[in-house]
């Protein structure tokens, strides 16, 4: 091989170099994906999911390896509707396991979050628990963690969730709240701190309602209550607990026309009255205007059931059983002759 042949192979090969590293461009396509992936997030923190959806598709575009884009398209695609992908492209983003923005835990939150709005509340958990240390930072993801916990059955581990919580926020008032229904220790604890007047002033308004509703000795709670929140539309059905002179004024105050209702704060009016004149005043009222009744069933802090009644006529039924603010199913009923009854706690229908 004479000097001549043998430069223009090196040429050759050295042009062969340029133009293979000019077609994948990987040092500037990465930088390019990277600015593409930055403006996404910020699209995605603003909620403006098919923008980011987008974005980041042209990201990927540039670098089809990259871990937090496939995140960002993901959870962009599933929550503006675009893509119907997102568990395998979590799953995928998470075999990656490069992060720059966000991390694994993050990665797994929303894979839960995506198992359980399908109904795989069992693969929502056990993707989840192993990393329940991991997300404890992030309020949002914990709270999932806890209702997911309790739709499996652990209450041991929603329980150890909540605690965890409140040592780091003790203004929690979900933490709070589940403690309270679930952890009868926790809960005399925080009944001694009313008692104290609350000194570190971190006991929740939704805390102090649970237990005004749930025990029978609610004077002083009320009191807690007044001083600390005022006379509000609460305060007042509360004073129904101490008396009810005018029954009939006092309801149409707490009920007037389209109201939303939780039907568990019904159930507390309907117990507090011994007399069947009472307990059918409550009834004639609800019976006599438009109201939303909203119910909790699997007890995890979220309504997650919604009947519409119409002058005691029940009109529409919906429900939403991944609590994500869109009904399952809704019912539309043309005046069925169904009237609305209360059952005290425990009675059989």
């Amino acid at each position: 091989m004479n000097k001549r042949s043998f430069l223009v192979i090196i040429f050759l090969l050295f042009f062969s170099i340029v133009l293979f590293s000019g077609s994948t461009n990987r040092g500037p396509d990465k930088q390019i994906a990277e600015l593409y992936l930055k403006t996404s997030i910020e699209q995605f923190q603003k909620g403006n999911f098919a923008d980011s959806y987008s974005l980041s598709g042209i990201a990927l575009s540039f670098n089809p390896a990259n871990s937090d884009t496939k995140l960002i398209h993901a959870v962009s695609g599933r929550n503006s509707g675009l893509s119907k992908n997102s568990i395998d492209e979590l799953s995928n983003s998470i075999i990656l396991d490069k992060w720059n923005f966000y991390s694994e835990a993050s990665a797994r939150y929303y894979l839960s979050k995506f198992m359980y709005l399908n109904g795989d509340v069992d693969k929502a958990y056990l993707n989840l628990a192993p990393f329940s240390r991991s997300i404890l930072d992030t309020p949002e993801f914990a709270d999932f963690f806890i209702r997911i916990s309790l739709g499996v059955g652990r209450q041991d581990a929603a329980l150890k969730m909540a605690e965890d919580l409140l040592k780091l926020d003790p203004f929690n008032s979900y933490a709070q709240l589940i403690l309270a229904r679930y952890s009868p220790i926790w809960l005399e604890k925080s009944l001694k701190i009313i008692l104290q007047g609350d000194p570190s002033n971190s006991i929740s308004k939704q805390l102090v309602q649970y237990l005004i509703k749930n025990r029978s000795d609610c004077s002083y709670l009320r009191k807690f209550y007044l001083n600390k929140w005022g006379e509000d539309r609460f305060y007042k059905i509360s004073n129904l607990c101490i008396q009810s002179n005018n029954l009939k004024d006092e309801l149409i105050l707490i009920y007037p026309e389209n109201s939303f209702v939780d039907y568990n704060e019904l159930l507390w009016i309907y117990s507090l009255f011994d007399t069947e004149k009472e307990k059918n005043a409550v009834i004639s009222r609800l019976n006599s205007i438009t109201i939303t009744v909203k119910y909790d069933i699997d007890n995890d802090g979220f309504n997650d059931t919604k009947a519409i009644f119409k002058k005691g006529r029940i009109v529409s039924f919906s429900f939403d059983g991944n609590n994500d603010n869109n009904e399952d199913y809704i019912v539309d009923i043309d005046i069925l002759p169904v009237s609305l009854t209360l059952k005290t706690p425990g009675q059989t229908t």
